[in-house]
């Protein structure tokens, strides 16, 4: 379960910006909340609006990136580089770290990791976790001087030889089978994070290989009002690196170094003189709309996350869904139904979410970059406002920011170039 995330000096975040699910003392909509230890109550979701540019999405990719270097840190060499974009924009910021915290709770114990790390090496890096509200040191460490808590954290003694400069120590006490270590590294790797422009359709094919499973996502394009009935894949394995001309998409390397296409049919009803008389198959690619396309690739990511209450991050979650089926999503975290705690942060445009009947106060952050061109994050709850406040139209009109600001055209002319008299 997530408590918090937290990014500067990376990309457009120069400052620290904080990002946090804990739910406010708010009457309204309390299924939209769930308790996650005696004194904290977490929220199921989070919208992320803004205006282009204003960094929304580099949120997204600095959990992106988080999650990836945890994940591949115990790769490379001492030579490595590790892929990490600075604030630019700034000259104090320039030849600083980059910062990473995140803070989460497994098996109701508050953990709290972090790091701060350039292109050449990891500066800083610790650990602590929570009891009683009290905060107890695991590890510490910087540069290549870490401090290991011998009675809380022994899997991490005498290996400060075995981390790189490049490596995190959290990634090398997992490799040498950690307990605490491998608990966190795969509560870390269930963060799953996708770009909303991407095709996840071979993630959710993998789902559809499992009939509990396929199920699930058949249920859930049901509950999306699609008239679809079921989804058959076909697959076939291709020889060599060429792919034919016909195929483009949904194509994975297999270990063996062949590749394997895949692509979809749904099952639609058939009816004649009002009567169902059997099923028709469409193909996805063709014969589907793009919002049906869209929901179908991002089904298999979000069932996966609800049964086994993971986390799901999510960019420009509103591209090609229609307004409804982006509140149907959104109400499917945030309902009775999300039993199992998943998590769901989102990025959106759609303002026809904004208002307290899809989401609560807490669960509306906003994006903004400030004259230096740096990302601010805040929430609406920094808001004070009326149960019954038009959030969408005060939106619009710029009271909370993270709307773009344009300049007036008064001769729209001189954006053209001059006409040049060809007699």
């Amino acid at each position: 379960m997530l408590i918090q995330f937290t990014v500067g000096n990376y990309l457009s975040f120069k400052d620290n910006a904080t990002l946090s699910m804990v739910a406010s003392n708010y009457r309204d909509n309390k299924e939209h909340v769930f308790p996650a230890l005696k004194d904290i109550k977490l929220l199921k979701s989070a919208a992320i609006y803004g205006a282009n540019a204003s960094g929304k999405s580099n949120l997204i990719k600095a959990m992106q990136f988080f999650r990836d270097l945890i994940s591949t840190s115990s790769l490379g060499s001492n030579e490595s580089r590790l892929n990490v974009n600075n604030f630019k924009l700034a000259a104090e910021t320039e030849n600083k770290p980059s910062f990473f915290e995140i803070v989460f709770v497994i098996d109701k114990i508050i953990y709290r990791y972090g790091f701060e790390v350039t292109i050449t090496e990891v500066t800083k890096e610790w650990l602590y976790y929570s009891r009683a509200e009290k905060e107890y040191l695991l590890f510490d460490r910087k540069k290549k001087n870490i401090k290991v808590n011998g009675n809380t954290f022994k899997e991490g003694l005498h290996l400060d030889d075995k981390t790189r400069v490049n490596s995190l120590f959290l990634s090398v006490a997992a490799q040498f089978n950690g307990v605490i270590s491998n608990k966190i590294m795969k509560w870390i790797k269930n963060f799953n994070v996708i770009s909303g422009m991407g095709d996840f359709s071979l993630y959710t094919s993998k789902l559809l290989e499992s009939g509990e499973m396929k199920t699930g996502v058949v249920e859930l394009l049901k509950t999306a009002d699609l008239f679809i009935e079921d989804v058959q894949t076909q697959e076939e394995i291709l020889e060599g690196n060429v792919l034919p001309a016909n195929v483009r998409r949904r194509v994975e390397i297999l270990p063996d170094g062949k590749l394997r296409a895949v692509k979809f049919n749904t099952s639609h009803k058939k009816y004649e003189d009002g009567k169902h008389i059997g099923q028709v198959e469409l193909d996805m690619d063709t014969e589907e709309s793009e919002g049906t396309r869209k929901f179908f690739s991002l089904s298999g990511p979000i069932l996966d996350t609800l049964v086994n209450g993971k986390i799901l991050v999510v960019d420009e979650l509103d591209n090609s869904l229609h307004p409804l089926l982006l509140a149907h999503l959104v109400k499917l975290f945030n309902s009775k139904a999300n039993n199992r705690n998943a998590q769901c942060i989102f990025v959106a445009h759609d303002r026809t979410l904004l208002n307290q009947k899809n989401l609560r106060r807490d669960q509306i952050w906003f994006a903004e970059k400030d004259k230096y061109q740096a990302t601010k994050l805040f929430s609406l709850e920094e808001f004070n406002i009326r149960n019954d406040y038009n959030i969408e139209k005060n939106y619009l009109l710029g009271k909370f920011g993270g709307i773009p600001i344009l300049n007036d055209i008064e001769n729209i002319e001189e954006i053209f170039p001059t006409k040049k008299n060809t007699q």
